[in-house]
């Protein structure tokens, strides 16, 4: 079977697996895995508590089943805190070798919020008594500052709570402060729909032994997550985000058997009253990536039907913008992100072809500044290298040229192509390793939006590559790489399928410039031959003699 039909075959496929995760009102399911960070902690409240001996067991058997798959893994941060809290909650004890490593892989961490998830990591582990009570100062006004997203201001006020208790100081908590957690407290029982912060702000609660009715309820919540192996997710979903996205990339793909435009108005019936999306259903925390995703989608698929939605979503970017030019992902003057800067520069265009001009090259700008000097990006929400890439040339794509935007395009597709592997795919990281899926689709789907991305054999075999990974349910399943908190990293199953559609799609409009400038190019002109009429009289002698002559 020819390439071509190949890929057709593999994007009609890809696309019904992910259609049939659409509901009848437009939602598109995307899941989140249970992790072992979660249910540790999650068990240490409940086997403190003694309410469930049941809950115990299926927490413990994913933390046991978890640790014996780690065993002789290479360690990072997240699995090296991971393990230490599925091992001590086991009836483990910290060795001297784990502290070494805890130790280690804390002061590697480089990050704008390495200080904060310093403390939260520490004061768990003081609280699980792994560890002594860090020397750590947090007061209620830097726990709850308006420069925080709710979550994590629940989270450090979580902590003030935790610290105070730990150093028997109890009394210093105010009834403000339990009052603030529980005014975050949604109607379903958790907090935004953010599974850790709600195990945190429970387990603060119940050490502290106040507001039993915000626990009860909290508990009931966190029991209603836990996954089919035991496992407790980080969050509940990000169905809005991946509704947004999925929409997106049926509607660039082939006909979708998906009612795309049901999938518009359920994203648009969510849209907050400050005109941004938040990650699932009842968050009241939006941001600059739900909003982007979910402008761009709207955008493209009925600009006038949506364009009110479409209005406020502008003008709540806006409103985001950094005055370095660069884009946050939660609120105005935490650090601008590349992914996010891109995913607003393409939410704009899509929106808008004509407005927004000043506020886009200030978006370049900034990203040109940001960009290393291998043509690479820092990722933030992905593990994956590539991920920044992958925006960053969808951006350049639908971008006025210029030579800005021409030298930022031209040192990411650099890049890309320098971390590309013989056989066509991507590692995790820069310096190579196994072929991984989402970063494999990354990267081609970046690169299939700039015509000098991949020549012609080149991407013939990347698509190829990735169509072997293509499962036998149309779908492609493969290790997450999403990270939250950050360096910790969760899976949202279908977006292995979601970006593999993307990338499938994108290279197939590649390849298809690639045969029509092949075809353009054999069509030019060329000299060709004709026979002269004395050549055709001597062929009627029988005495045959070609008689070139070269006409244009």
């Amino acid at each position: 079977m020819a390439l071509i039909d190949r890929l057709d075959e593999g994007i009609d496929r890809a696309s019904q697996f992910v259609a049939a995760r659409a509901r009848a009102s437009g939602r598109i399911d995307g899941g989140c895995e249970g992790r072992a960070l979660e249910t540790g902690l999650f068990l240490h409240l409940v086997r403190a508590r003694g309410d469930d001996p049941r809950c115990e067991a299926r927490l413990a058997g994913y933390c046991r089943r978890y640790l014996e798959r780690r065993r002789g893994v290479a360690r990072g941060l997240d699995s090296t805190v991971s393990e230490i809290i599925c091992a001590h909650v086991l009836g483990g004890e910290l060795s001297p070798a784990q502290r070494v490593a805890l130790d280690g892989t804390l002061a590697k961490f480089d990050h704008p919020t390495r200080r904060r998830k310093r403390a939260f990591f520490t004061v768990l582990l003081a609280e699980l008594g792994v560890i002594s009570t860090p020397a750590i100062e947090l007061s209620a006004a830097r726990a709850r500052r308006s420069s925080e997203q709710r979550w994590v201001s629940v989270i450090l006020t979580s902590l003030r709570i935790l610290i105070a208790c730990q150093r028997g100081r109890a009394g210093e908590i105010g009834d403000d402060e339990v009052a603030f957690i529980r005014a975050q407290q949604g109607d379903g029982g958790g907090w935004d729909q953010h599974v850790l912060a709600t195990i945190v702000a429970l387990i603060a609660l119940d050490r502290l032994g106040r507001a039993p009715d915000s626990v009860a309820r909290g508990i009931a919540y966190v029991c209603r997550q836990i996954r089919r192996d035991g496992g407790v997710p980080f969050i509940a979903d990000e169905d809005v985000w991946v509704t947004c996205l999925g929409g997106q990339v049926l509607d660039e793909a082939r006909p979708s058997t998906c009612d795309l435009n049901a999938v518009a108005r359920y994203v648009a019936s969510l849209q907050a009253p400050d005109g941004g999306w938040a990650f699932s259903e009842g968050v009241r925390q939006t941001d600059a990536d739900d909003t982007s995703v979910a402008l761009t989608f709207l955008g493209r698929r009925d600009p006038v039907g949506h364009r009110e939605a479409i209005r406020r979503a502008q003008w709540y970017l806006i409103a985001l913008q950094n005055e370095d030019g660069g884009f946050p992902t939660f609120v105005r003057g935490a650090p601008s992100e590349a992914e996010i800067t891109a995913k607003a520069i393409t939410a704009l265009r899509a929106s808008s072809a004509s407005h927004f001009g000043g506020r886009i090259e200030r978006a370049w700008r900034w990203l040109a500044d940001a960009q290393r000097d291998d043509g690479s990006f820092r990722a933030e929400w992905k593990l994956c290298a590539t991920y920044p890439a992958l925006h960053v040339l969808s951006a350049a794509a639908v971008s006025d040229r210029g030579e800005l935007v021409d030298r930022v395009r031209a040192g990411v597709r650099a890049s890309l192509r320098a971390w590309r592997r013989a056989d066509g795919g991507w590692g995790l990281r820069p310096e190579g390793g196994a072929v991984h899926l989402l970063s494999t689709a990354y990267a081609l789907a970046g690169l299939a939006t700039d015509r000098d991305g991949l020549g012609r054999i080149e991407l013939g075999r990347s698509v190829a590559l990735l169509l072997e990974m293509q499962g036998r349910d149309g779908g492609f399943h493969g290790a997450g790489d999403s990270l939250g908190p950050r360096p910790f990293v969760y899976d949202v199953p279908l977006l292995a399928s979601i970006y593999s559609l993307c990338a499938l799609s994108r290279a197939r409009r590649a390849l298809l410039r690639h045969v029509h400038s092949g075809t353009a190019t054999r069509a030019r002109p060329r000299p060709r031959l004709v026979e002269s009429s004395t050549t055709r009289a001597r062929v009627g002698a029988g005495a045959r003699r070609a008689s070139e002559v070269w006409a244009r």
